[in-house]
């Protein structure tokens, strides 16, 4: 008899493992969208992050290689990879 068991998404948020106990997601941190509607929504997001990339890069203070711009370049191959 096979037992249902509960994989959290990478989506999930729920850090006090409640989901686990649960067997569910608590926190409706998996995407609830149609796919062709969350490709779009996902579009926009990463679009608008490309916004702020150039906008941070431009008038940001990002030190190289802090966080800040380690999380930029991320952002621009993220970029850069989907559009």
């Amino acid at each position: 008899m096979s037992e249902k068991v509960f994989i959290p998404h990478d989506e999930c948020g729920a850090a006090n493992g409640g989901c686990f106990e649960e067997g569910r997601c608590l926190m409706r941190c998996q995407p609830s969208l149609p796919a062709p509607d969350a490709n779009a929504q996902l579009a926009t997001a990463i679009r608008l992050l490309g916004v702020f990339v150039k906008h941070e890069r431009t008038h940001g203070h990002s030190v190289p290689g802090s966080w800040m711009d380690k999380a930029l370049n991320e952002a621009e191959g993220l970029i850069k990879r989907n559009t």
